[in-house]
């Protein structure tokens, strides 16, 4: 049972990582200026974030985090198992 919650914490965290690392680096790349920095996340993942705060899109952000939290903590599970 306890693999299952880990292998779900890990399949939730990355998918839902990606899926909004994606929406956050589209959102830079197509309704913000300079849009350049969408492809500048698309390359260094934390930066994404940074200029998406700064721009409002402060629910996408907090998703992101929140991703990469569960995504960390079921690794962290996962190699203590």
């Amino acid at each position: 049972m306890r693999d299952a919650i880990v292998l779900g914490m890990l399949v939730l965290g990355f998918a839902t990582f990606v899926t909004t690392h994606l929406t956050l680096v589209l959102v830079l790349l197509f309704r913000e200026r300079p849009r350049w920095r969408g492809l500048a996340a698309l390359a260094v993942p934390p930066l994404g974030p940074l200029w998406a705060w700064q721009r409002g899109h402060r629910k996408k952000v907090l998703l992101w985090l929140v991703a990469v939290v569960v995504y960390l903590i079921g690794l962290l599970v996962a190699q203590v198992t």
